[in-house]
């Protein structure tokens, strides 16, 4: 590790860090600031670096927020509100975040939660339909999806 005089990380040391940290998946500006924090680097280090990550196109909160709503509904098929509290946590801004979950309609949103609910009633089809009915309202719920969604979904696969 790369220290001055005081013990204090210098630029170098901690843009590795924060190229590592890149390296598995894309993060905010946020979440590589709390990293570099975390590792002790000086604020005005921390902002350098995330300056500099930025200008060279390794740090951008808009392809972060676009590449997370992606993956949360292709592999979760998390609801768009939910999605929208993750990435207000990962301190994206409100421009940004409705900017990448404006893709999501309602018609999306309802694709998604069929597309699970099929899944797992495929699981317990063999349950009283009062149970099936209760475990896809909960599966939905935990999900995000309104009320509306979830009524609709399970009427049409359950009816």
């Amino acid at each position: 590790m790369k220290t001055n005089e005081v013990g204090e990380i210098d630029f170098d040391y901690a843009r590795d860090i924060a190229i590592r940290a890149l390296g598995p998946r894309a993060r905010s500006r946020m979440e590589i600031t709390h990293l570099l924090r975390k590792r002790n680097v000086e604020d005005e280090i921390v902002a350098t670096v995330c300056d500099d990550l930025e200008l060279h196109g390794y740090l951008n909160d808009l392809d972060f927020a676009h590449q997370w709503v992606e993956s949360r509904t292709r592999q979760k098929k998390i609801a768009k509100k939910i999605i929208e509290s993750e990435l207000r946590t990962k301190g994206i801004s409100q421009e940004f975040i409705a900017e990448a979950i404006a893709n999501i309609s309602t018609d999306g949103e309802y694709e998604m939660a069929k597309e699970l609910a099929e899944k797992k009633l495929r699981g317990i089809a063999h349950l009283e339909k009062d149970v099936i009915y209760r475990r896809l309202q909960s599966l939905l719920s935990r999900k995000g999806y309104e009320m509306g969604t979830i009524s609709r979904v399970i009427k049409d696969l359950i009816n």
